[in-house]
């Protein structure tokens, strides 16, 4: 009888494909293809990779195999666990050993040392359940004034409307991909996280539900959008949204999403006396239809001064005249979205700050926007020490 090549388990609530240990390297996007293939129709959570059947250059960062192949699977929303020693390559590469803490830390890719360990990690993550289950959004609860919210994470697109979109809004381009993994550092500071599911071309989460111009006098965006950043239409020709179907998205995604980010705002500030509300944005830094030139790298906004005090937005601000050699901009292009401005009353002790990167410190700009963790790690540091210093004045006028 032929040894299976791949088999199904369930732990802690969790649907996983496991492989076997011995079967051909697994090398490239059209392996992980062939995976995502073997998961249909079985409703599975994760794929269980042995590192037996990964090349050794999948642990040299630098080669990107490692990066394009789970970032094939975070486009596919599929979460990945990737069991076995790998003490040899940890010990050889600062880098690696940062990627593999970073992504521990979140809640796409894991490292393990054997199953039992994966197995003990499902079960702890199921049985601390402060997380709240969505299909509109994820969320983490934690335990200090922070609540960090990620509108544009979400990539997924519903069946109905994925049939009536051209290749480019398929491809979800403007996602702010890999933030939660980014932010992953965040849950040891106790914060809180809200991250959207679903992609901002199905709605955009961060725009007024009246659709009204955040930067009045420039390109518009939109909170139900039928072009690209760059203007490439995301339907197909006659397939765009009419005003029933914007409707049907504000009530099925929009609102449950602002729902919950009120909820755990007002949450945070009853137990605390203070909130730090961090929008957590990226964007490509060159988008000529949207803004002149090159982006800076960091940019904060906080309408203008008018969602925080000025006491945070200090705190950050030293943090960024340290954060050479990246470039910065406060309240510049980007002032905050609707998130920002329609939440942050700091009379009311709710403080609200927009960081938008360029994803060109930390990934690909280009499909398939994979993760570079090598960059990642360099600009981590600077983005972890602004919340960290905006957090201080936040617990300080808490108490």
């Amino acid at each position: 009888m032929d040894t299976p090549q791949h088999t199904f388990l369930d732990v802690a609530g969790q649907r996983l494909m496991r492989l076997a240990d011995n079967g051909p390297l697994l090398a490239g996007e059209q392996d992980v293809t062939d995976l995502l293939g073997l998961t249909w129709g079985e409703d599975v959570d994760w794929i269980v990779l042995p590192v037996r059947r990964l090349p050794a250059d999948f642990f040299r960062l630098e080669t990107r195999i490692a990066g394009n192949m789970l970032q094939k699977l975070t486009n596919y929303r599929m979460k990945c666990a990737i069991v076995g020693d790998i003490s040899a390559p940890l010990a050889a590469s600062g880098a690696l050993r940062d990627f593999v803490r970073e992504s521990n830390q979140g809640r796409a890719v894991w490292f393990a040392d054997d199953m039992d360990a994966l197995s003990q990690r499902l079960a702890q993550a199921d049985a601390s359940a402060t997380a709240a289950t969505s299909d509109i959004y994820d969320f983490q609860r934690g335990n200090a004034p922070l609540l960090i919210s990620i509108p544009h994470l979400g990539s997924q697109l519903p069946e109905a409307q994925r049939a009536r979109m051209t290749e480019a809004g398929l491809r979800s381009g403007d996602t702010d991909w890999h933030l939660d993994t980014l932010y992953g550092w965040a849950r040891a500071l106790g914060a809180s996280v809200l991250g959207a599911r679903y992609s901002r071309y199905v709605v955009d989460l961060n725009r007024p539900s009246d659709d009204a111009s955040l930067y009045p006098g420039q390109t518009k965006t939109g909170l139900c959008p039928t072009h690209t950043f760059r203007g490439e239409p995301i339907y197909q020709d006659g397939a765009e949204p009419d005003e029933a179907e914007r409707a049907r998205r504000l009530d099925a995604y929009w609102r449950p999403y602002h729902d919950k980010l009120r909820l755990e705002i007002e949450r945070i500030r009853a137990e605390h006396g203070a909130v730090l509300l961090w929008e957590a944005h990226s964007i490509a830094s060159v988008l000529p239809r949207l803004f002149e030139g090159k982006l800076p790298d960091l940019n904060i906004g906080t309408a203008d001064g008018a969602s925080c005090a000025p006491d945070v937005l200090d705190a950050i601000r030293q943090r960024l005249e340290g954060a050479a050699p990246y470039t910065w901009a406060v309240n510049g292009r980007f002032k905050g979205g609707h998130i920002t401005r329609h939440y942050g009353r700091p009379g009311d002790e709710v403080h609200a700050v927009q960081l938008e990167m360029c994803q060109s410190t930390y990934m690909d700009e280009t499909y398939p926007y994979a993760y570079r963790p090598e960059l990642a790690a360099r600009v981590t540091p600077v983005v972890e020490g602004m919340v960290g210093a905006a957090l201080e004045r936040i617990s300080a006028r808490g108490r």
